[in-house]
């Protein structure tokens, strides 16, 4: 940082010479500085013991796959298995994994490569040649280090977590201390979980939505209650949350706040949500308003007059065409307009017609044409 600072001092006193890149330049080494010594300090932060071993254990599995070898197609497969074989246990390979150790890890790298470094000589001489080795974390961290303990297991002495190793804290939380030699064991529960061993529902806000011997579900109540609930939904609700109303069929349902008058102030449009509201700013065309927008006006604001349906700036009203905005005003306002006499006149005269026209129709009770009449009257 002071590095910058004398830098900055040193732009001020040479400003004169106009020298344009040398901003540039400053700004650069500056930024750098910053984030080298940001990255050294990452380097040398100091982890905990059985942290800095976890690195150490990490970065050991990350070379191993670097360095693990496939199988080649063709050739001599049985030479090639032999080969890639010796190779895996080779000390050869271990170098080439040591020279990777904590060139990956960021926070703690110093405390990484001192770990490493110290740990070196038993890798080599106990864990690599065994045969099957060992879990790498089990045998360095917790055994032959004695900084971690196995996961479910906490404390000086590795003592089980409350609930079991394999089920600490029922399976609902964690146990304070897991897998180190520090903690209290205590059990920190997730969320809607409680008590030690975290086998309870927190009823403040969760409710026992399943439970038998071997499991238990706790589950949040409704968005709409204020706190706790007897079970699902909004009709379980004890009290209802802010925004909300009780009410018998329902349970705990949304209060419209937007009914209610001067929820906003008038040049704003109320927003109804669920358990809220919101006061939107009308458009600045709008006194008051329906929606977003100078065409959403009730009332248009100071400077603006009605064109249509628009709100536009009174001294640009001239533009806008009267009648082609009052005609599409009508249009779209307008869902049943007046007939005219015209259109009255067209419509009563095909009534009148339709009316006289006789039915094309045939039925049992239909009258006799006058030929048939005529052919009735000279058989008899």
């Amino acid at each position: 940082m002071s590095m910058c600072t004398d830098l900055r001092q040193f732009q001020h006193e040479i400003q004169d010479m106009k020298l344009s890149p040398l901003p540039l330049l400053l700004a650069v080494v500056c930024v750098n500085g910053r984030l080298d010594l940001e990255i050294n300090e990452k380097h040398h932060a100091a982890l905990g013991a059985c942290q800095a071993c976890k690195a150490v254990v990490k970065s050991f599995k990350a070379a191993m796959e670097k360095t693990a070898r496939g199988y080649h197609e063709g050739g001599d497969t049985d030479w090639e298995e032999k080969k890639l074989k010796n190779y895996a246990h080779s000390e050869v390979r271990l170098a080439e994994i040591q020279s990777m150790l904590c060139t990956d890890i960021v926070v703690g790298k110093s405390q990484c490569h001192d770990v490493a470094n110290d740990a070196e000589e038993a890798i080599e001489t106990e864990w690599w040649p065994a045969e099957p080795r060992p879990d790498l974390h089990l045998w360095l961290c917790v055994e032959r280090r004695r900084v971690c303990c196995p996961a479910g297991h906490y404390g000086p002495t590795c003592q089980p977590c409350p609930g079991g190793p394999d089920t600490p804290c029922s399976g609902h939380g964690h146990c304070k201390g897991d897998g180190s030699r520090k903690g209290s064991g205590a059990c920190a529960c997730n969320k809607g979980y409680s008590g030690t061993l975290c086998n309870a529902c927190n009823v403040t806000d969760h409710y026992e939505a399943y439970k038998d011997d071997n499991k238990l579900v706790c589950s949040p109540c409704h968005k709409s209650c204020d706190g706790a609930c007897a079970g699902a939904g909004p009709k379980h609700c004890v009290r209802c949350a802010s925004g909300y109303q009780w009410e018998s069929e329902y349970g705990c349902s949304d209060i419209n706040e937007c009914l209610k008058p001067d929820t906003c102030r008038t040049n704003q449009l109320c927003i109804n949500d669920p358990g809220k509201y919101t006061c939107m700013d009308c458009d600045r065309a709008c006194a008051t308003c329906h929606g977003d927008g100078p065409d959403m006006c009730h009332e248009c604001a100071t400077g603006y007059v009605k064109k249509g349906k628009l709100c536009v700036d009174e001294a640009k009203a001239d533009e806008y065409d009267d009648d082609e905005e009052s005609n599409e005003e009508e249009t779209s306002g307008d869902l049943n307009p007046p007939e005219n006499e015209d259109l009255a006149s067209d419509s009563a005269n095909a009534e009148q017609v339709s009316d006289e026209q006789p039915s094309t129709e045939s039925t049992d009770d239909a009258v006799p044409s006058e030929a048939e009449s005529a052919t009735s009257h000279t058989e008899l």
